[in-house]
């Protein structure tokens, strides 16, 4: 049997696809070790969003029970997409729905800045390799999940978004403007932003890319200040406070860390449009502008403010603006196959 899923693994929520799964279904992308927790009175260890997975002698607690009863939390901050921890998450991801035995088609992300440097390497992770899964808590609860993936494709981030946003699960085109004109896609995430431009509905190769404008530099700005008052966090210590929604004390006084991020969220977001503005030669030859990823409900404004009465300015709704990536990764395999359908009987 085979299975397809399409996961877009992000530094903040992994966010997989398959069959007609809910897109409710991600998750938060930390991990941390595990430690017997099972005699805990006030634990379910049913609870379907717990993960506690067993990989050979890995042993580690995955999304909200790492987040709940994780000492040491461990969140992917590298460029490396072939990392320990990513490849931990994509694992969890497929054994939560995989049918036991099946073998798996995998499709997946990576920034267009890394995709020809990474992509090899990162699809051999997974490519012709056989897994076995041990989950000891949440919905698969005492199961040991074994798979085989027999294919890995690694598809351009920032890219599929396109897909996702002007194309139905019909693969009909969903939002005609799209499809005439100059059209810029825009991604923000937690280490890149990325953007890609498509002319006519068809993707222009050379004008798509990542830069590294993102919240890592906004909280780089928060350690500098720290040190400055006589607190010295590294980024992965700010980030558990960050995770655990623990204040940072400077003497007697607390600070939250998502105010602190909030703070610097305006200078990041200048930047950004100043560098794309620069990029572009401005912004005038697009018609459209997608403000997509995580945060694009955020960055969105600067656009709006300066672009809105020029270009069409579409902000997805944030709930739906995670998925546009792993949506589009599904709608670009399903294009791929007509097209492939439709060279066959030509010939």
């Amino acid at each position: 049997m085979l299975e397809e899923f399409f996961i877009d693994s992000g530094r903040n929520r992994v966010k997989p696809l398959y069959g007609t799964m809910n897109f409710a279904k991600s998750f938060p992308a930390v991990i941390s070790p595990a430690t017997d927790i099972s005699g805990e009175d006030d634990i379910d260890l049913k609870k379907e969003n717990y993960l506690w997975i067993k990989n050979g002698a890995d042993e580690f607690f995955i999304g909200d029970l790492a987040l709940e009863y994780g000492g040491n939390l461990l969140q992917d901050r590298s460029q490396d997409k072939t990392s320990s921890i990513n490849i931990k998450l994509i694992l969890a991801a497929i054994s939560q729905y995989v049918t036991p035995g099946a073998t798996v088609d995998l499709y997946t992300n990576c920034p267009v800045r890394d995709l020809k440097s990474q992509k090899v390497d990162f699809a051999g992770c997974f490519k012709k390799k056989n897994f076995v899964i041990t989950h000891k808590a949440g919905r698969r609860k005492g199961m040991a999940v074994d798979f085989y993936i027999s294919n890995t494709t690694i598809l351009p981030e920032h890219v599929a978004s396109f897909y996702g946003w002007a194309y139905n699960d019909k693969l009909e085109k969903f939002r005609s403007e799209y499809f005439e004109g100059d059209t810029l896609v825009l991604d923000g995430g937690d280490q890149t932003f990325g953007y890609a431009v498509f002319r006519d509905g068809q993707r222009r190769p050379e004008e798509c890319g990542t830069t590294d404008e993102g919240y890592h530099k906004a909280i780089q700005q928060i350690i500098d200040w720290l040190d400055g008052q006589g607190v010295h966090k590294t980024q992965a210590e700010f980030n558990d406070y960050f995770l655990k929604r623990k204040p940072i004390f400077i003497g007697k006084t607390a600070y939250d860390c998502r105010e602190l991020i909030s703070q610097y969220e305006p200078a990041m977001y200048e930047s950004t449009y100043s560098d794309l503005s620069g990029k572009f030669n401005g912004f005038k030859r697009f018609r459209n502008i997608l403000c997509g990823g995580g945060t694009g409900h955020k960055y969105a404004t600067i656009f709006h403010d300066r672009l809105g009465k020029i270009c069409n300015i579409d902000v997805p709704d944030p709930e739906d603006a995670i998925w546009l990536n792993v949506r589009g990764f599904r709608i670009m395999k399903r294009l791929a196959n007509i097209a492939l359908i439709a060279q066959r009987e030509t010939r």
